[in-house]
């Protein structure tokens, strides 16, 4: 699972995900403005910038670019029906899905239809998008609501989602059940980094979940002590968190198929010496 960073602000007028691939940049769709290759106003190619960008996050540039072309070049209303480019499908919404509509009647090509991309599910089962409109708006986010079938107009019917290549979550770490037996931290913020090193020079790779998360490594970085809470995957101990040690006194069950008076010494001075509760049995 990948973090997901939810896009607020329109994209700048020379990011390479919406310049047109003959002027540099690495958007197949067509060509809007000829002096400065840009492929904006328009929701498709506004769709496939927005998965180069999330994808190249996730995945690399190069593997981005090669997701970005097999997606569909026609009109937005064929979109959904292009399984060719063997990206899954659904009625539910993902983060960073491509939502589609038809306009009219597909059979007889009678409107071009509309797509945007998921930048955030709400808990009443509405969607934020973002978006940009052929001939119109260049970048705009709107809400739809699942109650009314992710309605934007009389015109057009709901087809359902795309969902892209590799999933993608609102945070770069998940939280994981209260474990006694391990170290662990609680974090009891909505807006904690997650880094990829112990210190805040490190890149930035989303947030960490509130709730608990397993410790693996502890590092002293700059003014904060830090806690690696997945694989390269560190957050710092700031105001707000709490360090949970492992408690003394857990208990282990050890299962032999049979146990000598020997190992039951040896094993009672372990339990001993580390604060353990060791359970011995037959198997």
């Amino acid at each position: 699972m990948y973090a997901f960073t939810e896009r607020t602000v329109a994209p700048s007028y020379t990011d390479k995900n919406w310049i047109k691939t003959t002027f540099g940049g690495y958007n197949h769709c067509i060509l809007i403005n000829k002096n400065n290759g840009s492929v904006l106003p328009n929701c498709v190619a506004y769709a496939h910038g927005r998965w180069l960008e999330l994808l190249t996050g996730a995945v690399g540039l190069e593997k981005a670019k090669e997701y970005e072309s097999r997606m569909c070049l026609y009109n937005a209303e064929q979109y959904y029906g292009f399984t060719q480019d063997g990206f899954e499908r659904g009625q539910e919404p993902r983060l960073g899905a491509i939502i589609c509509w038809r306009k009219g009647s597909l059979a007889s090509g009678d409107g071009a239809g509309h797509v945007a991309v998921v930048e955030k599910i709400n808990s009443d089962g509405s969607i934020v998008c973002s978006a940009s409109n052929y001939g119109g708006t260049r970048w705009y986010r709107s809400t739809y609501y699942k109650s009314r079938n992710y309605y934007i107009g009389s015109a057009y019917t709901f087809q359902g989602f795309i969902y892209p290549p590799v999933q993608f979550s609102e945070f770069a770490a998940d939280a994981v059940e209260r474990n006694s037996n391990v170290d662990q931290i609680s974090v009891n913020l909505d807006i904690l980094n997650v880094r990829s090193g112990a210190g805040t020079n490190y890149a930035r790779l989303g947030y960490a979940q509130r709730g608990f998360h397993n410790v693996l490594r502890i590092q002293e970085g700059g003014e904060y002590k830090w806690y690696e809470i997945e694989k390269n995957k560190w957050i710092a101990g700031v105001q707000g968190t709490e360090y949970l040690p492992k408690e003394k006194g857990a208990t282990w069950s050890v299962l032999f198929p049979e146990v000598s008076n020997g190992d039951r010494v040896m094993l009672e001075r372990i339990a001993e010496e580390y604060s353990l509760k060791v359970k011995v049995s037959k198997n």
